[in-house]
């Protein structure tokens, strides 16, 4: 099984202590994150010869997680006492870096394959990673294909 992801984007904001005020200041980071998985599932089928097989699988696989974060350069301009000049402080500065986090994990597998014409079919199945956090690892696949 191999899959990818395209390339998703969200925006962190990170709280940043300003001297002399009150409350902290929010300098936003952007993301942007591309997920690929490599996996190998023994699957056992259902009901041989007939045109509806369910199945269950179960294997393991590598996923990768690239995500790369830039920063602009970002100024506030304040006054730090009411009657003082106006000064322009640097909270955060421009920056760019990426991130790669690789590691393995198991796969558990169940679905069915079912064959309204004699050498063509469709199939659906649901992977899910067990685990600690996992349950927003779940996907639902739905694909056609063609026995040769």
């Amino acid at each position: 099984d191999v899959s990818a992801t395209s390339p998703s984007r969200f925006i962190e904001y990170s709280q940043r202590p300003v001297d002399g005020q009150a409350y902290p200041s929010f300098v936003p980071s952007e993301h942007r994150t591309v997920t690929a998985s490599l996996a190998g599932l023994v699957i056992y089928q259902f009901f041989e010869n007939a045109s509806f097989h369910p199945f269950l699988g179960a294997g393991a696989g590598v996923i990768t997680i690239r995500d790369r974060v830039r920063t602009e350069r970002l100024t506030q301009t304040l006054r730090p006492t009411p009657n003082g000049p106006f000064q322009e402080i640097v909270l955060a500065e421009a920056s760019s870096r990426s991130d790669t986090d690789q590691h393995g994990r198991g796969l558990l597998v169940v679905g069915f394959k079912a064959y309204p014409g004699e050498r063509w079919f469709f199939r659906t199945d649901v992977q899910w990673t067990p685990g600690a956090g996992s349950d927003r690892e779940i996907s639902w696949r739905l694909g056609a294909g063609l026995d040769f």
